[in-house]
């Protein structure tokens, strides 16, 4: 199955190649997941191929994978960044066509009104 990829998955700055029988080598890896592990992304890609996926087209397949990417390169839970990180991240979701959401559809934001807030902090009852 990876190997029916390979060249999608270079489109996308994922190069991978054969290394013998059943192993490869990553080549190169796009920038926004210089810090990640490329292992656990490249076999999600290949367990959504090889499940069938959602995708019927070689763009739709293409999302796909761009999709699992961002995922694995998202911040997470609990990771502390600094101001200038913050900044920069907000200025990329800015840059977003729907950011309000992540790929997988969870907000990225809530909105609360001044009410709420109030309501939480026991000012008004």
């Amino acid at each position: 199955m990876l190997e029916q990829t390979l060249a999608d998955l270079k489109t996308l700055g994922l190069e991978i190649e054969p290394f013998g029988k059943n192993t490869f080598v990553i080549k190169s890896v796009p920038a926004m997941l210089s810090d990640q592990d490329p292992k656990p992304i490249v076999r999600e890609i290949v367990e959504k191929k090889a499940g069938g996926g959602s995708a019927t087209d070689l763009q739709e397949a293409l999302d796909d994978c761009r999709m699992v990417m961002a995922c694995h390169a998202a911040i997470r839970a609990n990771q502390q960044l600094n101001a200038e990180q913050i900044k920069g991240l907000l200025a990329e979701l800015d840059q977003c066509e729907n950011p309000s959401h992540c790929p997988h559809g969870r907000p990225t934001w809530v909105r609360w009104d001044l009410q709420i807030l109030e309501k939480s902090f026991k000012r008004i009852v």
